[in-house]
C-alpha cells in the first residue's frame, strides 16, 4: 500500500510472506505455485510489525519477532491455515529491551520437538534500565535469554513464556550473542563466556567463569 515499507520476507515452498509497515503491520501471504499466476492468499493487519518470520514445519503456524506500535519487543504466533489469517497469541517485553534476532536471523534459535509437538525458542536479549540505591538512580545494562514455547499439540496452538533469565551484567557485545537449545538445556555464549541453564528452570545459571 502507499507509503508502506517492507520489513521482512519469508519464502517457504510455494508461499511468500511479506510484512510491510507504516502505522500498522499488514502480513501478506502470496501463493507462488504458478509463477505466471501469483495471487494473494491471505492478509492480516495488526499493530506494530514483525522484523523476522519463522514457519513451524508441517504446520500452518508462523512465529513473528518484532516490535509493538510503541516499540516493545514482541513475539506473535499466526495461524495462516485459511483465507483469514489470525493471531493466536502475543507476548511482549518491557520497554528498553532489545534482541539481536530482530535484524540477524542467526540469533533466532529454535528447536522443534516434533514428537511432543512443542516448538521451543531461545532469544538473546539486552535490557537497559535504572534502579534505585542509596546513591540515587543507577544505570544498569543486563543480558540474558527470553525462552518461549509454542504448543501445537492442541487446536488452537498456544504461545507461552517459559522463562526470562538474566545471565550477566556485562553485555558489551550482546549483538554477537548466541544461544543453543540441547535437550532440556539451553546454552548462551557472550564475550568469550558460556552460560548454561535448564529451559524450564528456577533461573539457576552456570557459567565458565564459575
Amino acid at each position: 500500500k502507499d507509503r508502506e515499507d517492507i520489513k521482512s520476507v519469508l519464502i517457504d515452498g510455494n508461499s511468500v510472506q511479506i510484512v510491510t509497515y507504516f502505522t500498522s503491520d499488514p502480513l501478506y501471504e502470496f501463493n507462488i505455485s504458478d509463477p505466471k499466476n501469483i495471487w494473494l492468499e491471505s492478509e492480516l493487519e495488526i499493530p506494530g510489525f514483525s522484523a523476522y518470520l519463522h514457519n513451524i514445519d508441517d504446520t500452518e503456524l508462523t512465529v513473528g519477532l518484532g516490535f509493538t506500535d510503541d516499540w516493545h519487543l514482541k513475539v506473535e504466533l499466526y495461524d495462516q491455515s485459511g483465507t483469514d489469517s489470525s493471531v493466536l497469541g502475543t507476548i511482549e517485553m518491557d520497554s528498553r529491551t532489545y534482541s539481536p534476532a530482530t535484524y540477524d536471523y542467526k540469533a533466532f534459535t529454535s528447536f522443534d520437538y516434533k514428537e511432543d509437538q512443542l516448538f521451543k525458542i531461545a532469544l538473546p536479549i539486552q535490557r537497559w534500565g535504572y534502579y534505585n540505591n542509596e546513591n540515587g538512580n543507577q544505570y544498569t545494562n543486563k543480558a540474558g535469554l527470553w525462552l518461549i514455547e509454542v504448543d501445537y499439540s492442541q487446536t488452537p496452538a498456544t504461545l507461552n513464556v517459559i522463562n526470562d533469565i538474566e545471565m550477566t551484567d556485562k553485555p558489551e557485545d550482546v549483538y554477537q550473542s548466541r544461544a543453543v537449545i540441547r535437550g532440556t538445556a539451553v546454552h548462551y555464549a557472550l564475550n568469550g563466556e558460556v552460560y548454561s541453564t535448564e529451559f524450564a528452570s528456577d533461573g539457576t545459571v552456570h557459567s565458565t567463569a564459575d
